[in-house]
């Protein structure tokens, strides 16, 4: 089977995976930092117990890992002993992470992490997580989930010793990022679960600082020890609650002696979009040492603060003037008493209107959750027909062979006591075999690595495929991406992360008029050649600025921040010995497949929005239904599109977190939108 073909579906295929993953069985500093520099999706990096210090810095971190796991496969890195655990360490406790991960789908268990500014962190890694791991003795704080990392779970983890440096930043679990750090990093950091985790003693900031930007955060089943709290950054409670949505309970609160502490929970608006209002804080237990300070404060400009079923010991004070107390919200899915709340499903790939050929492998996956309970299992089917069940997360399943036809696919999500849920669904088509033209042996992959399109980068990630009978040299090989610049900085090249070698790989750009701008990519000797029906692995690549100011890439010919996945890409363009072999220049001249996109040609920015947003189609999106809606699906506004450029007027919505449903026959997509 082609390679190409496997990444038509944004995700590999679990059979490719499965007969490729690599167990890498590791017993010294270099052998970690050789298997993390290698691994694909499906490998499983084992470490051998004892203790790994390192003095390396790859990406600002000791330890990194920057590939791309699957649902199905994710990439695993684990000590041999869960008891007995693998002990990762830096060699400065003021400098650098001790392990970053920056790709998809990675589960970190069983591991200590210690000796860094920062323990660990996930960067722009979404679906990811830590699973019994045990992290201390840090600079700053333990665990950061960051920039853009969504449906990331921190589950059974211990957190101690933080803030060692800097007391004012220790916070024991931190998500999202700082306003101030808004243009470095995407701050828009959704459903992060935190359960059945120790926090504490001698964690210096909050135990969990909540950020603004955040949304549809839980903290749940966790035991927080306050002693050791410094008062720095008024660090006075067990966690600060700035971002939106945010889902506090079934934890157990212990103040220990700490006079530092004033309060259990601090609501805290941050005057920007999403920050602070729609919180839900219940079934919790604060064990305090006097009757004085409220468990739950919310102060001036939060909103919808709710707090119930709480205990305090011993009696005392509850809540100020700013937390609602009367009754469990509507918009909360968690409030009971009216018996079990069936579990929640969706889809997560593959989009509506994919295509693939016949024969093709087809993997399923869906995010499954229940409030009040747990997912037993998740079926997916077809039509009526059953294609397989998984009664695990990650919820996936691969449907071989697929013939030709059009295929309507669901997902049901069944709960432990037995409550089901059918996901909206999502339609694809699969074209006969050998149909439409031939872009010869190489073609590119593309996902889109910062959506974001007004912060200081710009991140197209590539992959490389080669379906020909022969290896090619990447010595041979150019790549080009097509943007416009603003300003009069220049602009400078970054690998970030190249399964061939970040050494290998060069960047240089070329002026073609006025504001409009390639990068050429080459490769050194040292990549070697891209073997026969193989692919080069992932090419993480950054655009800065020399003076670190702002991209505007609404405009950039190969930008498209609709693409979360690897699919077929015709804007970024391939050369081999100087002749073009794949894509579109923004000239003319092409050498693409025939093959419809797998995401559907419709652009909105910019995003976040404030007043007027612009919808961009193509001309077989015309006469779709536009519906704008909140969180509750109440429509907001709606419109009929046609080919070209829209505008909406939304200055009459208030700031927050809207929805976008273009449907055109039993096709949907949805998309996020962010009015400010």
């Amino acid at each position: 089977m082609k390679l190409k073909q496997l990444f038509a579906l944004a995700l590999m295929v679990a059979s490719y995976q499965l007969t490729y993953a690599t167990v890498y069985n590791c017993s010294t500093v270099s052998e970690i930092q050789n298997a993390l520099a290698n691994a694909q999706a499906g490998d499983e990096i084992i470490i051998a117990s004892g203790t790994y210090e390192s003095s390396a810095s790859v990406n600002a971190a000791y330890y990194y890992g920057g590939a791309n796991g699957t649902a199905a496969n994710p990439i695993t890195i684990r000590s041999a002993s869960a008891s007995n655990k693998a002990h990762l360490k830096g060699n400065s406790i003021s400098s650098k992470t001790v392990l970053r991960i920056e790709g998809n789908y990675w589960v970190v268990k069983d591991l200590e992490i210690s000796y860094g500014q920062k323990g660990l962190v996930f960067d722009n890694s979404n679906y990811s997580q830590a699973i019994n791991c045990a992290v201390h003795n840090v600079g700053n704080e333990a665990i950061h989930i960051r920039d853009g990392s969504d449906h990331v779970t921190i589950d059974g983890c211990s957190v101690y010793n933080t803030g060692n440096v800097n007391a004012g930043f220790g916070e024991g679990i931190y998500i999202g990022t700082d306003k101030g750090s808004w243009s470095s990093y995407d701050p828009y950091v959704d459903y992060t679960t935190v359960k059945n985790c120790s926090i504490g003693p001698d964690v210096r900031a909050e135990a969990f600082d909540i950020k603004e930007g955040t949304q549809e955060t839980v903290i749940e089943y966790n035991a927080i020890d306050g002693s050791g709290i410094s008062g720095a950054n008024y660090a006075d409670s067990f966690i600060d609650l700035k971002g939106t949505r945010t889902y506090v309970r079934y934890n157990t609160f212990n103040q220990n002696g700490e006079s530092i502490i004033t309060k259990g929970i601090a609501a805290i608006d941050r005057s920007v979009s999403l920050s602070c209002y729609e919180h839900a804080v219940h079934d919790n237990t604060f064990n305090m040492d006097a009757s004085s300070d409220n468990i739950v404060e919310a102060y001036s400009g939060t909103s919808d603060v709710h707090a119930w079923n709480n205990t305090r010991n011993p009696s005392g004070d509850m809540y100020n003037s700013g937390v609602s107390t009367t009754s469990c919200p509507s918009w909360y899915s968690g409030c009971g008493g009216g018996g079990n709340q069936p579990p929640t499903v969706s889809i997560s790939s593959p989009s509506g209107g994919a295509t693939y050929t016949a024969g093709d492998n087809v993997t399923i996956t869906a995010s499954a959750s229940d409030s009040d309970g747990s997912v037993a299992s998740v079926k997916f089917y077809h039509g009526s027909t059953l294609i397989g069940t998984d009664t695990s997360s990650p919820y996936a399943v691969t449907w071989s062979g697929v013939a030709a036809g059009s295929y309507s696919l669901t997902a049901v999500a069944t709960d432990n006591e037995s409550a089901s849920t059918t996901s909206s669904s999502v339609s694809i088509t699969v074209n006969s075999s050998g149909g439409g033209g031939s872009s010869g042996d190489l073609s590119v992959l593309y996902e889109c690595g910062d959506d974001n399109t007004s912060n200081n980068k710009i991140k197209p990630y590539v992959i490389i495929v080669n379906d020909g009978s022969a290896a090619v040299s990447y010595t041979d090989l150019k790549l080009r991406y097509y943007f416009t610049m603003e300003g009069t900085a220049t602009p400078t090249f970054t690998c970030d992360y190249a399964s061939i070698g970040t050494s290998n790989v060069n960047g240089a750009f070329v002026n073609t008029s006025g504001s409009d701008y390639y990068l050429e990519v080459t490769f050194d000797s040292g990549a070697g050649s891209l073997a026969a029906n193989d692919d080069s692995g992932n090419i993480k690549l950054r655009i800065n600025k020399s003076d670190w100011s702002n991209h505007d890439e609404t405009n950039d010919y190969s930008f498209d921040g609709t693409i979360s996945s690897y699919v077929e890409y015709s804007k970024i363009t391939l050369y081999q010995n100087n002749t073009l072999v794949w894509g579109t220049a923004p000239g003319g001249g092409s050498r693409t497949a025939a093959i419809v996109p797998a995401t559907p040609q419709v652009i909105l920015y910019p995003n976040p929005v404030k007043g007027l947003a612009t919808v961009e189609v193509s001309s077989e999106w015309h006469g779709a239904q536009l519906v704008v809606t909140d969180l509750q699906g109440r429509a907001m506004q709606k419109m009929e599109l046609v080919a070209g450029l829209l505008r909406m007027d939304l200055s009459a919505l208030n700031q927050g977190i809207y929805l976008v449903q273009i449907t055109r026959g039993d096709q949907r997509i949805t998309q996020r939108l962010v009015v400010k």
